[in-house]
């Protein structure tokens, strides 16, 4: 894999959180809680979905750090990108919830058919930001 264009690789990043990986493992949301419970019961703290991505993003960075590859930066993007979905379908669960006064946990929210890869791709907007 080879770009020579920043944007390259964050739709890249983007086609990859919303398509294939999300195939594969759902959505973000309900995958990262799944990882999330695991470092819990191994640390001994309650870990968020939210922090299950931070951390990944860290992973990368220390990653980048010791070896620089073009996979750190399209991952980092990626967690990034699974980050904001997560934080995403909470609001969207918590909105449904208020909506139909029913706790969060009793909610089954379907997934949208949109992916990111259908949005509008990612943009300068001229102050050095992919994202519009």
């Amino acid at each position: 894999m080879s770009f020579t264009d920043p944007y390259d690789i964050a739709n890249y990043a983007a086609r990859l959180v919303s398509g294939d990986r999300q195939n594969d493992y759902g959505h973000p949301l309900e995958d990262f809680t799944r990882a999330g419970k695991i470092w819990s019961a191994v640390l001994g703290v309650d870990v968020t979905a939210e922090q299950v991505a931070l951390c990944m993003i860290g992973v990368k960075i220390a990653r980048e750090v010791h070896s620089e590859k073009l996979d750190n930066a399209v991952d980092g993007i990626g967690y990034w990108l699974t980050y904001f979905m997560i934080k995403e379908k909470r609001a969207e669960i918590e909105r449904l919830s208020k909506e139909n006064s029913v706790s969060d946990d009793s909610l089954v929210v379907t997934e949208s058919t949109e992916t990111l890869a259908d949005k509008e791709p990612l943009r300068s907007n001229g102050k050095g930001s992919v994202l519009s």
